[in-house]
């Protein structure tokens, strides 16, 4: 597994967001004086409108290990740049093939961290 996976699957169970929005994140959408993450969720808009704007609240551990993505990703766009086409993002489901190689095929995939969270975080 590259290291640049296991941050993204790290990044993602920190952040607590889905996948996409993991693996498609930019540096211009993160205030680090602020500790803000800023997306934009697309789902069931038209392609030209921008979305939803959420604000994320980066935790210590998150701000920690984007120091940690950025000694990899350099001054690229994207946290998790593409190893064969490092101006895009990574494929967003190499976590995905990766929980598979470790043996959870049909047990578990990324997604289910967020659903963990959701679970224990309605809990509280």
């Amino acid at each position: 597994m590259y290291l640049q996976t296991h941050y993204l699957i790290l990044w993602q169970l920190i952040t607590i967001t889905r996948l996409q929005e993991s693996a498609t994140a930019k540096y211009s959408g993160i205030n680090g004086k602020e500790r803000i993450w800023t997306i934009y969720i697309k789902k069931g808009i038209q392609e030209n409108e921008r979305g939803r704007e959420y604000k994320i609240t980066l935790s210590t551990q998150a701000t920690s290990l984007l120091r940690e993505i950025k000694k990899l990703s350099g001054d690229k766009e994207y946290l998790f740049p593409s190893v064969r086409n490092p101006m895009t993002y990574t494929n967003p489901q190499i976590a995905n093939s990766v929980i598979k190689r470790m043996g959870y095929k049909g047990k578990f995939v990324v997604h289910g961290l967020r659903s963990i969270a959701s679970t224990y975080l309605n809990d509280q």
